[in-house]
């Protein structure tokens, strides 16, 4: 009796002693491997989208500061409400930017309010950027 006890005592000691992953092992580690990858790739798409964000108001914010320059370079006297559509990142025609520019009497007496707007419309939402200034006569 004690010989056939040592005889699966050894049998069982061998299957135990196997080396391997099992399948439940295997599982756990693909499930965690999704996860992080998803994780990851979730990071780089909301990396990708605030860069693009960020490239858009920076070239809205440049549009607004060459339109307050140029119209600057005028004169008080020839200051006038505009609007434009379609401008590239140049301020050229064929692009997706819109600019508004508003002028109104200052607070101050003998200035114009100048306030400048671009304006764009991505798959998520519409943003603008608006950049005001005060131009006293000389």
């Amino acid at each position: 009796m004690n010989k056939i006890k040592n005889i699966l005592l050894n049998k069982n000691d061998h299957i135990l002693s196997q080396k391997g992953f099992t399948i439940i092992e295997i599982f756990i580690a693909l499930t965690f491997l999704a996860i992080t990858l998803l994780a990851t790739a979730n990071t780089n798409i909301n990396l990708a989208r605030n860069g693009a964000l960020a490239r858009k108001r920076t070239t809205a914010c440049n549009l607004c500061q060459a339109k307050i320059e140029s119209l600057k370079s005028l004169g008080y006297d020839a200051l006038a409400s505009s609007q434009e559509s379609n401008l590239d990142d140049r301020g050229l025609s064929g692009g997706s930017f819109s600019r508004t520019v508003t002028v109104s009497n200052g607070s101050i007496t003998s200035t114009k309010l100048l306030t400048v707007t671009v304006s764009w419309a991505d798959f998520l939402r519409n943003h603008t950027v608006s950049l005001a200034t005060l131009i006293t006569r000389q």
